[in-house]
């Protein structure tokens, strides 16, 4: 029986993949650096500053990691705080479970203040009670820290807590620790591979009623 659930922010909540896929290539060619082939699997599991650290090691960027943190954050603090809508369905997916009486944190890569500033924004940032990020926690998804944080937050264990990602590498790492997994489907995130260990795919948010049915 699910009794919680845990919810990734980009790409499975927020339609914005495609932003911050173009967000680390623009920044290198704002810098007269071309971006390599696989930049954005590279990447995807990193905080902004091991982004940063990347930035330094494989492309020689010649800016301090703080220097490199705020040309970014100039960048996407717009997005986050006036642009970047929901994911489709996202609404009623919360609502839904909102009504049954399951709590529900976020657990995500990007910097608390942003994801904040959008779920505000977009009117549904009352539906959690508490942000996980990565940076807070200091691991990233490949690990399942912020995962177990968010489920010890709300007083559930891993196998009755549903998290819902797009990723598959993070969708693997939350089962692995034991978690169920809704992959949510996302174009971007979606090439970067499948994960047939989920225990459902939710292609539309419209999918998800019927599943928790079944549990």
């Amino acid at each position: 029986m699910i009794k919680a659930a845990i919810f990734d922010l980009d790409g499975t909540i927020l339609d914005s993949m495609s932003a911050w896929n173009e967000l680390d290539a623009n920044f290198l060619r704002s810098l007269g650096l071309s971006p390599k082939p696989g930049l954005q699997e590279d990447v995807m599991a990193l905080t902004l500053r091991q982004s940063a650290e990347y930035f330094q090691r494989e492309y020689g960027v010649p800016l301090s990691e703080d220097e490199i943190i705020e040309r970014i954050h100039e960048n996407i603090r717009t997005a986050y705080e006036r642009d970047l809508p929901l994911k489709p369905g996202a609404r009623g997916a919360l609502e839904l479970l909102a009504r049954r009486g399951v709590p529900m944190t976020v657990a995500t890569a990007t910097e608390e203040h942003l994801a904040r500033a959008a779920l505000s924004r977009l009117g549904v940032l009352e539906y959690f009670s508490a942000i996980f990020t990565c940076e807070s926690i200091g691991k990233s998804k490949r690990e399942p820290d912020v995962f177990l944080a968010a489920a010890a937050h709300m007083g559930a264990l891993p196998g009755e807590t549903l998290v819902f990602e797009d990723a598959p590498f993070a969708a693997l790492t939350a089962h692995s620790a034991g978690f169920p997994v809704a992959l949510v489907h996302d174009e971007v995130s979606a090439r970067s591979g499948d994960a047939p260990f989920a225990a459902v795919v939710l292609h539309d948010f419209a999918e998800l009623e019927e599943f928790l049915d079944k549990k």
